[in-house]
């Protein structure tokens, strides 16, 4: 495994890891909304 490779793999890890969370974010407060919404 080179070096370069690595580094883009830990790079895009990150940047995955930040995509999943926000989109996990979204999805709570979405729910948090409808909840609010409809009782």
């Amino acid at each position: 495994m080179s070096l370069k490779l690595q580094k883009w793999i830990s790079r895009s890890g990150w940047f995955v890891l930040i995509w999943v969370l926000s989109v996990l974010a979204l999805s709570v407060v979405a729910y948090a909304i409808r909840l609010a919404i409809v009782p």
